[in-house]
């Protein structure tokens, strides 16, 4: 009887292990090249547009590639309203896109408006072009804008003890 108890409590903390091992998991792995996006913008003051140079990275990895001859890749920028991004909607990827030491990186602007509310905001920028060997490649990363702006109030200035002088 004390085996039995001690491998069902056994098997119970290894599965709580699995579990949680999963649970916790944060990271989506792809088989290919990869996009990763400018880090976090924080933002602290809201009473003018603020314009943020910002940059987006595909790095050559894995198993499925954009096809380097006749690689133009279609560029989509995706903002939370009222952000908005300029950028070129397609980019060449560079001939010879064939390693894994190959990168390509391009820029773009991430406008915040003046007078954004307080919250979180988020920009996905999002890559597709012909994959080698045939058919599509997309690829997609975002970061997220954070808006924490002081609260103005309005204020009356009362002003007394006013003289003139004849």
């Amino acid at each position: 009887m004390k085996n039995k108890f001690q491998f069902a409590t056994t098997m119970a903390v290894i599965m709580a292990m699995l579990l949680n091992s999963l649970a916790l998991a944060d990271t989506i792995t792809t088989d290919g090249d990869t996009l990763s996006t400018s880090s976090n913008i924080g933002v602290t003051s809201c009473i003018a547009n603020l314009n943020y140079a910002s940059s987006a990275r595909i790095n050559y990895q894995g198993g499925s590639h954009f096809a380097s001859i006749g690689g133009t890749l279609n560029i989509t920028y995706i903002a939370d309203s009222p952000v908005t991004v300029t950028g070129a909607s397609t980019q060449i990827l560079p001939n010879g896109w064939d390693s894994g030491s190959d990168v390509f990186s391009f820029g773009f602007t991430t406008q915040v408006p003046a007078g954004i509310s307080n919250g979180t905001y988020k920009v996905t920028v999002e890559v597709s072009g012909p994959k080698q060997g045939g058919g599509t490649l997309t690829i997609s990363d975002f970061f997220n804008i954070s808006v924490n702006c002081p609260t103005v109030q309005n204020q009356i200035i009362t002003v007394t003890n006013i003289t003139t002088q004849g």
